[in-house]
């Protein structure tokens, strides 16, 4: 929405991420070396050629982060906080020697049951190797899937971008220079009446 008495930009800040042939490229804005991408206004009415890794630099341009890319770091979260979490259960049942001679001599000492009955009835409960041997399955596969979807963040590749505030400024304001130019250009070259006329007097 325009604010009344000001005069609507010529193009919004929201720039699609084109590539051209590299036969095709032409000189970035920002460091003049050959470039073959291009960010073209949503409207198309102003674009031009930048080097790949300008688009990085937050004070030239911010990507727009759409929703799957908002999702691929939701879940690095939850797999961060579910490693961490899967690592802190095995540190407690981590089977150290001591441990682990000290269990099998009282068990050991225990009791036997009297009737086979009664150890069929009674509920198995998980052993701590067990149990480590089981966690530490699920760090693997979680600590995989983590790494797996960090590198799908690292190379995920934005569509969108908005220019830095200044940026888009100096952008609006040489797309008023140039149309200012070839309108004026156009006008004097319509304008018959700014060429001086022929002489009409005779010579000699």
């Amino acid at each position: 929405m325009s604010v009344p008495g000001q005069t609507a930009a010529p193009f919004p800040n929201n720039y699609l991420v084109k590539r051209v042939a590299e036969s095709d490229a032409r000189a970035c804005v920002i460091c003049f070396k050959p470039a073959s991408t291009v960010l073209l206004s949503e409207n198309k009415v102003d674009f031009f050629y930048v080097c790949a890794p300008h688009l990085k630099d937050s004070q030239f341009a911010t990507s727009v982060k759409p929703d799957d890319y908002t999702e691929l770091v939701k879940k690095k979260a939850e797999l961060e906080s579910k490693v961490a979490l899967l690592k802190q259960q095995a540190e407690k049942v981590k089977p150290y020697k001591i441990t682990t001679f000290v269990s099998d001599y009282l068990g050991s000492k225990k009791e036997e049951p009297k009737d086979d009955k009664d150890l069929n009835d009674k509920p198995k409960k998980e052993s701590n190797d067990a149990k480590y041997n089981r966690l530490t399955r699920e760090i693997s596969e979680s600590s995989s899937e983590l790494s797996k979807t960090t590198q799908d963040i690292a190379n995920y590749s934005f569509k969108n971008y908005q220019l830095d505030k200044g940026i888009y400024v100096s952008r609006i304001q040489n797309y008023n220079k140039v149309r200012y130019n070839r309108t004026r250009s156009q006008k004097i070259q319509q304008d018959v009446s700014l060429f001086p006329s022929a002489p009409t007097n005779k010579i000699g």
